[in-house]
């Protein structure tokens, strides 16, 4: 366990000397993200050959008990599914930023990457990138649910903005509400399970943590499809993002909302991001050795097997050095792309 909770806090460290070390300190220095988020290019997604996947599964489901405080086996990774017949695979996502690439978590799904007609396929600085990175799935059995690609690019301009699919707006093309529960709208039947486990069993800390995974996975991805912060930041996501596949401490997931154009009844769907709550933590400025039970931001859980004088220098260098430089980054994105810290 020590050892578990020593190597979260160092890869936390890790990322934050990435992070630190390539967004320019000033807010007005030129744009965080470049490359053209339609098109794709500032979206790189590269398979992991050298990686044990037994391990990596075990992690992954290790890593959504400990963050959500659900029980073993209540959600829950196989190696494989579609009866054995899709195996896992597992990738590395990358953000283009001020000219040089980001690492920000893994993703992983299961079977090849695949596309149903020739507009599945794009080509991307030379590179083929398919519309779907595999099937989703957390049950053995399960024949899996299309694993849409964050590297592929937009079919076309969207023109809205996620508070415009609000029922208040005047775009007129609403969210649909809890679209697991209304396979006759959506036209399609989807697995409730994460929605149950996450949102819907009175876990509010496995609830706000998942709101939070949302929303930040948008900004990161998509982010403009913000629009207004303020209207973004109360939209009860938990209402219409169905997650196909949940995220994890280290690992993106994905999920879906639906809307319906009330003209002309017309279904549209969009496909929800969702960051892995690493990054989360990060945006923040918690750095911790386990998960911190009493919500304060800027403090450090220290390890019993740490002496008393070691524990005062440690908590004085990361909370300096290390949390309150991460708020600042995080600050210095959100402004450069007219959002706030929520």
């Amino acid at each position: 366990m020590i050892k578990a909770r020593f190597k979260k806090l160092v890869s936390i460290l890790v990322m934050a000397t990435i992070l630190l070390g390539v967004f320019p300190a000033s807010p007005s220095a030129s744009g965080l993200t470049s490359g053209d988020v339609a098109k794709g290019t500032n979206i790189k997604v590269e398979p992991v050959s050298s990686i044990d996947v037994k391990s990596f599964i075990d992690t992954m489901n290790k890593e959504m008990v400990e963050i959500y405080g659900i029980k073993n086996g209540e959600l829950e990774f196989p190696e494989a599914i579609a009866s054995g017949k899709l195996k896992v695979k597992v990738y590395t996502v990358s953000v283009y930023v001020d000219g040089k690439w980001v690492e920000l978590g893994y993703i992983f799904a299961y079977g090849d990457t695949f596309g149903y007609t020739k507009n599945d396929v794009a080509t991307i600085n030379g590179k083929t990138v398919y519309r779907y990175i595999g099937k989703a799935g957390y049950d053995a059995n399960d024949p899996g649910y299309d694993f849409t690609n964050i590297e592929f690019p937009y079919d076309a301009y969207v023109g809205w903005t996620f508070p415009d699919l609000l029922p208040e707006a005047k775009y007129g093309s609403p969210m649909i509400s809890e679209p697991w529960r209304n396979p006759g709208i959506i036209k399609k039947t989807l697995n409730p399970d994460a929605n149950r486990v996450l949102y819907e069993q009175g876990n509010q800390d496995a609830k706000q943590k998942i709101i939070e995974q949302i929303k930040l996975g948008i900004q990161l991805i998509h982010p403009e499809l913000v629009g207004d912060p303020a209207k973004f930041n109360q939209i009860p996501w938990e209402k219409y993002v169905h997650i196909y596949q949940p995220p994890t401490y280290s690992s993106w997931g994905m999920g879906c909302i639906w809307h319906k154009d009330a003209d002309d009844g017309q279904l549209w769907y969009k496909t929800i991001p969702i960051a892995p709550y690493q990054l989360v933590e990060s945006k923040y400025g918690i750095i911790t050795l386990g998960f911190l039970d009493d919500g304060k931001v800027g403090t450090i859980d220290i390890l019993e097997s740490v002496d008393s004088k070691n524990q005062e220098r440690l908590l004085k260098t990361i909370s300096e050095d290390v949390v309150v430089q991460l708020s600042s980054f995080w600050e210095q994105f959100l402004q450069v792309h007219g959002l706030q810290l929520w």
